[in-house]
């Protein structure tokens, strides 16, 4: 009986939650320098942030005051004091011990997260109220005590005021909703250069459905902040089909890759060998001659002036074929340049938020379900 009143008042706790907020979240998104960023606020009153969308990070954070050393933003810095709900994590706390990287001063814990590019952020540890905009008009949706990490030692190539981490690791934002969202949340980029937003959703709006809906599913990877999905293979235009080349030893040509859904990247990184089939495929279909590459990353450029047809390209994931357009398979990179939008790697396959553009793609983290649908994000 002990127990159940446990769980009784946990649960009248989750139930008040529900009835004082919307069903669904929805977030303003706008593109960043070949980012995407995410509009809501933290604290009380609420201090509005602009921060990265981040589907392969687990931490939410934002630039703090003290700062010792942050990067320009363009409004004041968060400052913790102002808020009559911010809260310090202890150090013998669950959040606290999440974290790769943390440490203990004064009865406070201190973090250093770092990302996949090298950038870092360190600060303190704490919680505060996150409020997102509602589909609901004059509505908003808030969650108290959303851990925070406040930034006051920021390094990298960081646009707006911080990261919003939705990746599925036990501090994520994602995780927080979780129950009150059942799991469910979709966005809709827009080209990099465009000067629209779209929206971000969770809960019953995040579903995405109707036709021409294709859906692959979530798979368990080796980090549990990342969305993985399975590549079977790529076709470049209608006629070859070109095999998986993995990171097995000797490489097996029939072998699935494992790719990370990632909107913190904006190439698709492929294996090494596959890459060299794709990048001779399109090299081979497209009559013009390439240039070299300005960025020095040995990809394949082209003169944006030359009049050529780009390839159509399509991703076979298991369960989903995804055609992508122009504007997914090359991007502008200098002035009367533009290259192809996938790039090799060693290491790891991500895929990518240019290959994102212009769909709608939802995720259901209880059914374990990843969507792609065609779409003019603009419009959405």
């Amino acid at each position: 009986m002990a127990n159940a009143l446990k769980r009784s008042a946990k649960r009248m706790k989750r139930i008040k939650q529900a009835l004082i907020c919307p069903t669904t979240a929805q977030a303003v998104v706008s593109p960043g320098s070949g980012d995407y960023l995410m509009k809501m606020s933290v604290g009380t009153p609420p201090v509005e942030t602009l921060s990265i969308l981040d589907t392969g990070s687990d931490l939410v954070w934002t630039q703090c005051t003290p700062c010792t050393y942050c990067f320009p933003q363009d409004v004041p810095l968060f400052d913790p004091k102002a808020s009559s709900t911010y809260k310090h994590v202890t150090c013998d706390s669950a959040p606290c011990h999440a974290l790769d990287e943390s440490y203990c001063e004064s009865g406070s814990c201190l973090y250093s997260y770092m990302f996949g590019d090298g950038s870092v952020t360190e600060g303190v540890l704490g919680t505060d109220t996150v409020t997102l905009g509602s589909s609901t008009a004059g509505q908003s949706f808030s969650l108290p005590d959303s851990i925070i990490g406040c930034g006051t030692n920021n390094e990298g190539n960081f646009d707006g005021t911080g990261v919003v981490g939705l990746g599925q690791g036990p501090v994520s934002l994602l995780t927080r909703m979780q129950e009150l969202i059942d799991g469910k949340f979709s966005y809709c980029l827009v080209s990099h250069l465009s000067n629209h937003t779209s929206k971000m959703n969770f809960g019953r709006a995040g579903l995405t459905s109707g036709e021409d809906v294709h859906s692959t599913p979530l798979i368990p990877g080796a980090v549990q902040t990342f969305y993985y999905v399975r590549l079977e293979k790529i076709s470049v235009g209608h006629e070859e089909y070109l095999p998986i080349s993995n990171y097995t030893i000797p490489p097996v040509s029939s072998a699935p890759v494992d790719m990370i859904v990632d909107t913190g990247t904006t190439l698709t990184y492929l294996p090494t060998l596959l890459y060299s089939r794709v990048a001779e495929a399109v090299r081979d279909l497209i009559p013009v001659k390439p240039l070299d590459d300005p960025t020095d990353s040995s990809i394949l450029c082209y003169d944006s002036k030359a009049s050529f047809m780009k390839p159509v390209i399509s991703m076979h994931f298991t369960d989903a074929v995804v055609r992508l357009d122009d504007i997914n398979t090359f991007t502008d990179i200098a002035e009367d340049v533009v290259c192809f939008a996938f790039m090799a790697s060693d290491d790891v396959a991500i895929y990518g938020n240019t290959q994102q553009m212009n769909f709608l793609v939802g995720f259901d983290v209880q059914e374990k379900t990843v969507s792609f649908k065609k779409a003019v994000c603009e419009e959405l």
